[in-house]
């Protein structure tokens, strides 16, 4: 049986095509889903050091474009929530010039429970009765510190969080 060469020629077509789309798109980045879920924010630096809080701080730099010669008050003042994909919202995002520092203000509606943290983050057990007096929450890893508090006015949420390399702060 004879097969004609546009028969065979059309069978590769799909395959062409499935091949140019896989290589033109490529894998993704490794940055293009950080930052997208609330549980970044407590593990990212906890788990890959200084590695994961400068992909997660990307992310939020591209979510929170902003002038390089504004002031820290002038850039959180401009800002728009951005909500993620598990449905948080970052009110407020600032990365401090002082090394690899952030802080981000999380929205009250819908709240970003202190107990989720709690279960991402993974703070020292024995220090879990002060935590809860205090409101405020630490965790170091791998280099990093995130310090989580929980909102004044509803304290089963979580308000804001401080990500910061250790060593910046030993010099």
């Amino acid at each position: 049986m004879q097969t004609s060469g546009y028969h065979l020629a059309m069978c590769f077509v799909p395959l062409l095509l499935a091949a140019c789309a896989t290589v033109a798109g490529g894998p993704p980045s490794p940055d293009s889903n950080a930052g997208d879920r609330v549980e970044d924010f407590f593990t990212l630096p906890l788990t890959e050091g200084p590695s994961g809080f400068d992909r997660l701080d990307r992310a939020l730099q591209r979510r929170f474009p902003a002038s390089a010669s504004a002031s820290a008050t002038e850039r959180t003042a401009q800002q728009a929530p951005v909500t993620l994909r598990d449905g948080y919202a970052v009110q407020r995002y600032l990365r401090l010039e002082d090394g690899r520092h952030l802080m981000a203000e999380f929205a009250t509606a819908p709240c970003v429970p202190v107990q989720l943290a709690l279960s991402l983050a993974r703070p020292d057990p024995s220090q879990l009765d002060y935590y809860r007096r205090t409101g405020i929450y630490l965790v170091t890893g791998r280099g990093m510190s995130v310090t989580f508090s929980a909102d004044a006015a509803k304290p089963e949420c979580v308000g804001s969080v401080e990500i910061a390399d250790l060593r910046s702060y030993h010099r």
